[in-house]
């Protein structure tokens, strides 16, 4: 089969963005159900996950690079097929060792979507700001539905399917993608606005060390929320939070619902100064992880909601700022970059820091605070820092098929 249509080629990508997250996040609600059958605590297992995270941010710079010397889409079914395996490796797991080998297993496959998977998307998409934004509902979805069908397939059938069987779907899925892959996929040309200039400049590279010094602020806030969220539910929620099914439930339905302010940070991204629109959403952040922090019972899931609207809805924002400032000969190794800041710093920062604050206290109040931080400080970067928006020099032809 031949991917001779871009909106084809955008709609593959956004599985593959779906399934990218879906599998990064079975083991945190799943974990839950995990203690009594190895008798050991929760902080223990949830640090089995810490090379997978790490591998999921460090990774990305040789597979950006990769990216932009092969096939962008190929790579992406790459990871798609390794990602499941990976779930199956932790579903068929005896010891502990061989959980953290199959969490580390995934994190390196699952770690080519982000930087080659944008960037082909970017390189795809007409309307840059608002493909971002849907393909960020899409990662939303992968988001919402991990802690879903971990929590659920935990309670129904035990801990071990709920990689099992979301694996070997994920296979199939890539088994597919690389088989309709091989006539080759037409890639359209970017927008105009993003395409990206030919030249580096002294502007150039002060943007992308400001943007790098923000999502390294921005990655550490997604990770910790994405990692503690069924924590924090389960910890203040009362009887609804002592059932695993029933966590992830109310955090699948916190994403899906922000999920949709992606959209709208694309629209604001594509009409109005991008730099701003990222900023006021991050300093909007903040407040409400600190509400999130001082509350429980019903209120905490509406809080919460609200303060990861601001966090998403910047997404497509901080994407934008990339393509614009990212020459585009080497722009799937600056999306590598950023996300070995995102993901790669924040995931061996991530689980030990959860696994402190539950040995400290055992709440979240302390990991809220620092995220808070954490998106002051994008705010303050971002805003003081970014050299102010010019409109980047188009390129003169679309990129050749792979």
């Amino acid at each position: 089969m031949k991917i001779a249509s871009p909106t084809i080629a955008v709609g593959f990508n956004n599985v593959a963005h779906s399934l990218n997250h879906l599998l990064m996040l079975l083991y945190p609600t799943a974990v839950l159900t995990m203690v009594p059958a190895f008798g050991i605590s929760y902080a223990d297992l949830i640090e089995l996950a810490t090379p997978g995270l790490v591998l999921y941010g460090i990774v990305a710079l040789p597979a950006g690079w990769l990216g932009d010397r092969w096939s962008q889409p190929g790579l992406v079914g790459i990871g798609i097929l390794g990602s499941g395996v990976g779930a199956l490796i932790v579903g068929f797991a005896d010891t502990t060792f061989e959980i953290g080998l199959g969490l580390t297993f995934l994190g390196f496959f699952a770690a080519i979507y982000h930087p080659v998977g944008i960037a082909w998307l970017v390189a795809t998409a007409k309307n840059t700001g608002k493909s971002l934004g849907v393909n960020g509902i899409f990662g939303s979805i992968g988001v919402a539905a991990g802690p879903l069908l971990a929590g659920a397939i935990a309670e129904l059938w035990g801990w071990r399917a709920a990689f099992v069987i979301p694996g070997a779907i994920t296979i199939a899925i890539g088994v597919a993608f690389v088989l309709a892959l091989r006539g080759g996929v037409e890639r359209g040309m970017s927008d105009e606005s993003t395409a990206g200039d030919t030249t580096e400049s002294a502007e150039t590279y002060r943007a992308l060390v400001v943007l790098a010094l923000s999502v390294l602020c921005t990655g550490f806030i997604y990770s910790a929320a994405s990692v503690a969220m069924p924590k924090i539910f389960s910890e203040r929620l009362g009887e609804w939070g002592s059932n695993a099914m029933t966590v992830g439930v109310i955090v699948s339905i916190v994403y899906v619902t922000t999920a949709f302010s992606q959209v709208f940070g694309g629209w604001l991204a594509d009409r109005y100064q991008t730099k701003w629109v990222y900023v006021v959403f991050q300093a909007l952040f903040a407040p409400f992880a600190v509400l999130v922090a001082a509350s429980a019972g019903a209120p905490v899931v509406a809080l919460t909601l609200v303060m990861l609207c601001c966090n998403v809805a910047g997404g497509p924002a901080e994407n934008t700022l990339i393509a614009k400032w990212a020459p585009e000969r080497w722009r799937s190794v600056v999306y590598g970059c950023k996300f070995v800041l995102t993901l790669g710093v924040s995931g061996m920062l991530v689980p030990p820091a959860i696994a402190y604050f539950d040995r400290t206290d055992g709440r979240m109040d302390g990991l809220l605070y620092v995220i808070a931080a954490c998106a002051i400080g994008a705010a303050v970067i971002a805003g003081l820092l970014l050299p102010s928006e010019r409109r980047a020099v188009p390129v003169a032809a679309p990129q050749a098929a792979e």
